[in-house]
């Protein structure tokens, strides 16, 4: 766990569950404010999130693999997606995104390392170092 930034930490349960726990006695308050950052955005999509349906994406989480969630929303025109970049020398990483409309191609950066574009379909995604992660709205 050491290795990892306190936002990866937090980002990774964003989509399972709306409680964070954590020791803070000994938290570097640099950390405070990158989670803090995230969760004030987490929080502004977070029902948007819990009422879409959460589908996993990409590889099974190995610590070394592209993973992720996405949430579709009822009528398929938006989603979010959260990818995580585990330990691997892959900058690079292309997903499907199950259930999406066609027609969403808008890809909205919320928070996290990285860019994404939406090219034939498929989710193109670029996060420059491991053990980072992109948390992203697509549209119509």
């Amino acid at each position: 766990p050491a290795e990892y930034e306190s936002d990866y930490l937090f980002a990774t349960i964003m989509f399972a569950s709306s409680l964070a726990w954590f020791e803070t006695q000994h938290y570097p308050k640099e950390s405070f404010k990158k989670v803090a950052s995230l969760i004030k955005i987490w929080k502004k999509h977070r029902e948007n999130v819990f009422q879409s349906t959460i589908i996993p994406i990409g590889a099974q989480p190995t610590g070394t693999t592209w993973t992720g969630f996405c949430a579709v929303s009822a009528d398929k025109k938006s989603s979010y997606v959260l990818i995580f970049r585990e330990l691997n020398n892959e900058a690079t990483h292309q997903f499907e995104i199950p259930l999406l409309d066609k027609n969403a191609i808008h890809v909205k950066k919320l928070a996290g390392k990285g860019n994404a574009k939406i090219r034939n379909e498929t989710l193109q995604v670029r996060i420059p170092n491991s053990l980072q992660y992109l948390f992203l709205e697509i549209t119509e």
